[in-house]
């Protein structure tokens, strides 16, 4: 059992909507040069992402602070169901990564009027540590948000 397992009971739910394309969007998910263009939660800066896209594989994001603290986030696709599903386990290691747990990250995208809608559910969160996913993941959709609104603008 993983120290701290008992405390480890809630989740983050958040439905936003992007201005482009289902498979743009999915592969900004997918497509580890799109991913480290947006991934950049609070002050960290992503230095290098990993993807094995594909059911069973292996995904890994290393990210550093200014103060040169490193955090790694890494797990495995339980599901791959390109555009529409990605499924994968959750954890995290190095500064302030706290006690370790196992979380669920699983992600729809469904074509709808205008762009692509994410419905995002980080479950299996410790408790305390909610608080800090709610913001990231607030920090780190509106980065993606970001990335769609550069390349329109640059489109035209």
């Amino acid at each position: 059992m993983i120290k701290g397992a008992s405390e480890i009971i809630d989740k983050v739910e958040v439905r936003r909507i992007f201005p482009a394309p289902l498979h743009r969007v999915f592969r900004a998910w997918t497509d580890p040069q799109d991913f480290i263009l947006w991934w950049r939660p609070g002050e960290w800066r992503t230095t290098s992402v990993d993807m094995e896209t594909h059911v069973g594989g292996a995904y890994r994001i290393i990210m550093e602070r200014p103060d040169g603290a490193i955090q790694t986030i890494s797990g495995t696709y339980v599901e791959f169901d390109a555009p529409v599903r990605l499924a994968m386990t959750w954890s995290v290691a190095g500064a302030e990564a706290g006690e370790p747990f196992e979380a669920f990250l699983l992600l729809d995208f469904v074509a709808v009027q205008g762009g692509t809608e994410i419905w995002l559910r980080h479950e299996k969160l410790p408790h305390d540590r909610l608080g800090n996913y709610e913001a990231g993941w607030t920090h780190i959709l509106n980065s993606l948000s970001g990335m769609f609104e550069r390349l329109k603008n640059d489109s035209k």
